[in-house]
């Protein structure tokens, strides 16, 4: 199991610069602080990217941030779960393994559910 997430793992810093993926992030944070009324400007983005046994394959995290990229051509999203059961989705272009194309920046809500 370990085996198949360190391949897992592997071919997404092989997909992505992840160091221009943390930057781009920082980047975009700082251009729009305010989302929907939300302050993201101070979100962390920190530590480095790695990817846990429970995440889909396409799927890797920044602390709170989680890339996510599923095949959709050159289309991915960053989104950072905030503690009032709100999102920051961020969705972007990959232009190249280093460059990337802001597409929006919006706040949802994650669908949780609860266990009585």
């Amino acid at each position: 199991m370990q085996e198949a997430l360190y391949k897992r793992e592997v071919a997404m810093k092989e997909k992505f610069d992840l160091e221009a993926i943390s930057h781009f992030l920082r980047e975009t944070l700082a251009t729009n602080p305010q989302v929907d009324g939300v302050n993201i400007s101070r979100l962390p983005v920190e530590g480095q990217w790695h990817m846990r046994r429970s995440d889909y394959p396409n799927m890797i995290q920044n602390s709170k941030w989680v890339l996510d990229y599923r095949g959709r051509g050159s289309e991915f999203m960053l989104t950072h779960d905030m503690s009032d059961k709100r999102i920051v989705v961020i969705r972007a272009k990959w232009l190249e393994r280093d460059k990337f194309e802001l597409m929006s920046v919006s706040i949802g809500y994650a669908a949780r559910t609860q266990m009585p």
